[in-house]
């Protein structure tokens, strides 16, 4: 069980309660369970602190922030941390557990849509899929979306999925620091949010922290789609491939080829 799971399955604890616990139990984490999750993991790879400090490209004091009871990351730091150095997801570290990032509506629909096909015909889908995007990077660059991008598109994606505003789609019982924390980062008084922000939206949705953090997080845990309560783990490797490929694409461009993707279930079928 992670960190926080006892916290979201309580039903007995308010909104403001739920936050106060995990406010706590991510003190605790920062003083004692992260830096000391580091320390550990340094030590298996072989790293010091000089090194890590050199891979992440920050200073020594930054990486001692990390390692100390003033434990304090941030989302750039984070993902590179996670994914490149110790090679776990982000959300592996900050909750305790693996957990299946959920797809949004339109990566849903494609993934129950491509489950009825043919090997053969998912196999066309994906080559002609690798080819559009390989396309569109020879002639507009290769898509590499800024963390605040992933994050940004992430949110707006979430809200329209629930048919409101990005900035409306939290629970009303949520505490407001929380939607103010929203608001600032949409309107663009912040520049980013924190990680403990971030890890508190994740909370909030049931997703994870790759989700709203990684462009492609198919490479980094399962992936699934809600049917009513239950969540629905995508395991065909096919169709996995099929989202990484979509999610390595331009948002405009991925639209498209997802519009293209329900053409092809449409006119084999009639």
């Amino acid at each position: 069980m992670g960190y926080f799971d006892s916290i979201k399955e309580n039903t007995a604890l308010s909104a403001p309660e739920k936050k106060a616990a995990f406010n706590k139990q991510l003190g605790e984490n920062k003083r004692s369970v992260y830096p000391n999750l580091i320390l550990v993991m340094l030590s298996a790879l072989g790293y010091t602190k000089c090194e890590l400090a050199k891979r992440l490209g920050v200073s020594n004091a930054e990486t001692s922030k990390m390692t100390t009871q003033s434990f304090c990351i941030s989302p750039y730091n984070l993902v590179c941390l996670c994914t490149q150095v110790f090679g776990m997801s982000c959300h592996a570290f900050l909750f305790g557990a693996s957990m299946a990032s959920v797809l949004p509506k339109s990566l849903a629909l494609v993934s129950k849509t491509v489950a009825r096909w043919s090997d053969y015909k998912k196999h066309e889908c994906l080559e002609k899929i690798k080819d559009i995007r390989e396309l569109n990077a020879e002639f507009c660059g290769p898509y590499k979306p800024t963390i605040e991008e992933v994050l940004t598109e992430r949110i707006h994606e979430v809200a329209s999925d629930q048919y409101c505003p990005p900035e409306d789609f939290l629970d009303e019982k949520v505490c407001s620091a929380s939607k103010a924390a929203l608001r600032n980062y949409l309107n663009g008084t912040v520049s980013m949010m924190t990680t403990s922000t971030i890890m508190y939206l994740a909370f909030l949705t049931d997703n994870t922290v790759d989700y709203f953090l990684t462009a492609d997080y198919t490479k980094y845990g399962e992936i699934g789609y809600r049917v009513g309560d239950s969540l629905m783990t995508v395991t065909d490797k096919i169709t996995i491939k099929i989202i990484g490929e979509l999610l390595q694409m331009p948002p405009y461009l991925r639209s498209n080829c997802i519009a293209h993707i329900l053409y092809m279930d449409i006119a084999s079928a009639s």
